[in-house]
């Protein structure tokens, strides 16, 4: 049975060999766009919240395949935001399990010198995080690549944490998981950082109702809200009727208030940041007006929109 020790191990063993034929034939692609992706998925716990990918190239091989973790309230790609990714060496020499960045978007801002703006925000995530245990190693990593044209060299740069794997010294299977388990703390410990430093700058109004100690759980909330991908969904499920009060904004704004309506978390705040927040758009989402979602926010009735009606909107007429 695949696992990371075996796929590590196969990767590392074959690519080379197999990349210097037509990469449609090869059996690698299946392995990293489903055996180990499934695998991650299946082991990983809260996987709603996670997306997994995983690429040898598109039509060519490429230099530096990898399986990524994208954290859904981060980035849903490799392009932005950061992420945990295995990075494979171009030289097949060994693998980095990294904390990195998505480099197109620093390659499209910063076009004369993305290295170094790549670097700076790596420095800036880590001094964010403080302490790192667990033997992390900062900043760069050597990918072997030989071409600065090559993404691969920006992945070099944007890695923020990372631990090296050896060809023919690939660590044990709960050694391997003990690392991924703890930058999955690390990475998010440092998205409630990003989130928090967000909301600093945009202050709702309605945190006032809650305790200090709950702060970054209803931050976290509002990101969970704020994932464009999700939202979507739900509104496409749940249709754009608020189904607290009833209102519809295109009945009253017409054509600029179609398709128009906001996505509420159901989940409780005391189960936000467990392991166990459900993402489904169909069960763990309602959908609300502007005023139906921000009083809801202040009542104990955060996870349950029936009893909401029942206790504040007795008196409308749906």
């Amino acid at each position: 049975m695949m696992n990371l020790t075996n796929f590590l191990n196969l990767i590392l063993q074959n690519y080379s060999k197999d990349s210097l034929y037509d990469i449609k034939k090869s059996n690698l692609g299946n392995i990293f766009r489903v055996e180990i992706v499934e695998y991650l998925k299946e082991k990983i716990i809260n996987n709603e919240r996670y997306i997994i990918e995983g690429s040898i190239g598109k039509g060519n091989w490429a230099k530096v395949p990898w399986v990524s973790i994208f954290d859904r309230f981060v980035t849903e790609s490799a392009t932005q935001g950061f992420y945990i990714v295995y990075l494979f060496k171009a030289d097949m020499s060994g693998v980095f399990l990294s904390l990195n960045q998505g480099v197109t978007t620093f390659k499209k801002h910063y076009k004369s010198n993305p290295e170094k703006a790549l670097q700076q925000k790596a420095n800036d995530y880590i001094a964010q995080l403080g302490f790192i245990q667990n033997d992390f190693s900062t900043g760069y990593i050597n990918l072997e690549i030989n071409s600065k044209a090559s993404i691969g060299n920006l992945y070099q740069y944007g890695s923020i944490l990372s631990k090296e794997y050896i060809k023919d010294c690939i660590p044990t299977e709960k050694a391997l998981w003990d690392d991924l388990n703890c930058l999955l703390d690390i990475y998010n410990n440092l998205s409630t950082k990003q989130s928090n430093i967000s909301f600093e700058y945009v202050k709702e109004d309605d945190e006032e109702y809650y305790e200090y100690e709950y702060l970054n759980k209803i931050r976290e909330h509002k990101v969970i809200e704020r994932n464009q991908k999700l939202t979507r969904q739900v509104k496409e499920i749940h249709g754009y009727k608020c189904q607290a009060c009833g209102f519809s904004f295109s009945d009253l704004y017409k054509e600029i208030g179609d398709t128009y309506i906001e996505a509420h978390h159901l989940t409780p705040l005391s189960k936000i940041n467990e392991d166990n927040v459900k993402l489904n758009p169909k069960t763990d989402f309602a959908v609300l007006c502007s005023n139906c979602h921000r009083m809801i926010h202040r009542t104990e009735y955060f996870d349950n929109v029936e009893l909401f009606k029942e206790k504040y909107l007795k008196h409308i007429i749906i």
